[in-house]
């Protein structure tokens, strides 16, 4: 680096943080281990891995294989158990310098409360109410796959699910039709069959949660356009109208196959109703108007938006995450390396200058 002394030599390194925690969901527990693991590691961190106590298995699974290729004892390390009491021990531990947590924006607060409390970093990649907007002039394939795509995915437990489709008027009942149709198709059964798209809710207190959420909608007054039937574990694909600000589905976070489907009148109706939540992680648009759409991703409180594409999306190297109850940080392999790593400022000062007097 440049500096403004005479004869001074600067240079700015950077150097590991230290100790990671890791801490994944139970909806991609392989996919998130990876994650999460690779960067602290490539860095020159070591890990501690805490998965969901839902999904723990396959993080203690890929922990061995990396132990296996050769990493050394101590890099990555996982431990498991209920977050209030293992995950409460392990961000509060003075050698953890940095947490890196996907799950609940209720648990990511108090996560957050930790780390702020002592100076820790903290990369929050949270939960989401993701609207998916459809304008008049959209394909009405491409918005109906992309709508079943983006919702009903992983039973729709996805942090990035359409949760909210908000349509023009001029499409909207050709849309609905179409979608009620698409939905009501989908295969429901034991995922280890390729051909199942729909397996069951991961646990009862999830279960028990998506149907509140659909219960409490009927009561008020929503109208189910199909779905909301249970086998077993397993829930429809369902679709509700005539959402209102008094249900709960209209916004918390659901985590089930069960999306809420609006009619504006114009793109700016479309456009405030989306921003319309205090989440703010995934949103997508379908039009062939170019100026609209970019219109949106400027406009739109989110932090990752898709134009004529689901909702629901990501890459490894992306700045992945949100804004407000979505999240506090980046998640992406260029992104982590200022939450993994410290900067170091160093000078020389050459024997053969003299300081400034």
């Amino acid at each position: 680096m440049p500096s403004d002394t005479p004869g001074r030599l600067s240079m700015s390194v950077r150097k590991p943080i230290g100790v990671v925690a890791a801490i994944t969901p139970f909806n991609v527990p392989l996919i998130k281990a990876a994650k999460l693991v690779a960067s602290p590691l490539a860095t020159g961190n070591t890990v501690v891995l805490l998965p969901s106590e839902e999904a723990p298995t396959l993080s203690f699974r890929f922990a061995q294989l990396l132990h296996e290729a050769g990493f050394p004892p101590g890099s990555v390390n996982v431990v498991s158990g209920f977050g209030v009491d293992v995950g409460d021990t392990l961000n509060s531990h003075p050698l953890v310098k940095t947490v890196m947590f996907t799950g609940s924006s209720r648990v990511g607060k108090h996560i957050g409360e930790i780390c702020g409390k002592q100076m820790k970093h903290a990369v929050l990649e949270l939960g989401g109410k993701s609207p998916l907007v459809i304008l008049n002039d959209a394909d009405l394939k491409l918005a109906v796959r992309t709508a079943v795509f983006g919702m009903f995915l992983y039973q729709g437990q996805a942090c990035m699910a359409s949760s909210r489709i908000i349509v023009e008027e001029g499409i909207y009942d050709k849309f609905i039709a179409a979608y009620k149709a698409a939905a009501s198709q989908l295969s429901m059964g034991d995922l280890r069959d390729m051909s199942t798209i729909l397996g069951p809710i991961i646990s009862p207190r999830q279960r028990d949660r998506v149907r509140r959420h659909i219960d409490n909608a009927v009561k008020n007054g929503a109208t189910i356009e199909t779905g909301g039937n249970w086998h077993e574990n397993r829930c429809e694909p369902t679709i509700l109208t005539g959402i209102t600000q008094a249900m709960d589905v209209c916004y918390e976070e659901t985590f089930g196959p069960v999306t809420s489907v609006y009619s504006v009148k114009d793109y700016d109706a479309a456009l405030a109703m989306a921003n319309d939540t205090p989440y703010g992680l995934s949103s997508a648009i379908i039009t062939n108007d170019l100026n609209k759409a970019m219109d949106f991703a400027e406009n739109i409180d989110a932090g990752m938006v898709h134009i004529n594409a689901p909702t629901l999306y990501d890459e490894p190297h992306v700045p992945f995450g949100g804004t407000g109850d979505s999240g506090f940080g980046r998640e992406g392999v260029e992104v982590d390396v200022d939450a993994l790593t410290e900067w170091k400022w160093i000078t020389i000062q050459l024997p053969s200058t003299e300081l400034p007097h």
